[in-house]
């Protein structure tokens, strides 16, 4: 999956957003009756589905649908607009670019005595790779990155690898998963469930400078230009 997020309008004007994403495999072969088909409600439900992470409320302007019988793979490219990547919480304007607090959930039910040595079966095989652009106002100046820049940690049977870099007014993350098939025995259960924990405190902020200017504040003239691209 590839998403470039324009959000160089301002923190809080909506962001601009092409999506590409790429399926092989079983994956890939779902989506191969929906291109054949080139049905307009097939395409509408399906960009109804799409959901790139960091981007809420997205509304899909322009969608295709491609399938390589020779390779078994299918692309899909989206382009459309979503809610700003900002948010305001606890007082502070920050763009969360890593959330793993999912992985606090891992907890398998061995409470009864009879349940305590089976183990746990993983999912798998399968691989995952997100990159994501992400364009700043005014070239990114003042803006930085708070948290986890860098992380490579494993979790029952799970590699988690990720990136992220700020230069030139472009943010890029590397988010990158990869799944085995197997069984995690009960022993390992205790350790797993600390590295699920570690796991779900990682965090990584895009924090905007003190002077980043909202909405309101930008003059006639300014807002103009800036609503040109959502034209």
């Amino acid at each position: 999956i590839a998403v470039t997020a324009d959000q160089t309008a301002g923190v809080d004007f909506p962001q601009l957003v092409e999506v590409d994403i790429t399926l092989t495999g079983p994956g890939g072969a779902r989506l191969r009756a929906v291109a054949d088909d080139d049905s307009p409600e097939r395409l509408r439900q399906l960009a109804g589905m799409i959901t790139p992470a960091g981007v809420a409320n997205f509304l899909v302007s322009d969608l295709a649908v491609s399938y390589d019988n020779a390779t078994a793979t299918a692309r899909v490219h989206a382009r459309g607009v979503g809610s700003t990547r900002f948010e305001w919480a606890e007082g502070r304007l920050r763009a969360p670019l890593l959330d793993l607090s999912g992985f606090g959930s891992f907890n398998p039910d061995r409470a009864r005595a009879t349940w305590r040595e089976i183990p746990v079966v993983t999912q798998g095989p399968s691989r995952q790779l997100m990159e994501t652009r992400l364009l700043l106002p005014d070239d990114g100046a003042g803006y930085l990155l708070q948290g986890t820049a860098a992380l490579d940690e494993r979790l029952a049977n799970t590699r988690l690898l990720a990136t992220a870099s700020l230069d030139g007014g472009v943010v890029t993350t590397r988010n990158e998963e990869f799944q085995q098939l197997g069984e995690l025995a009960a022993q390992e259960l205790p350790e797993a469930r600390r590295a699920a924990r570690r796991l779900a405190s990682q965090r990584l902020e895009l924090v905007p400078p003190e002077g980043a200017r909202w909405r309101w504040q930008l003059d006639a003239a300014e807002r103009e230009r800036a609503g040109r691209a959502f034209r």
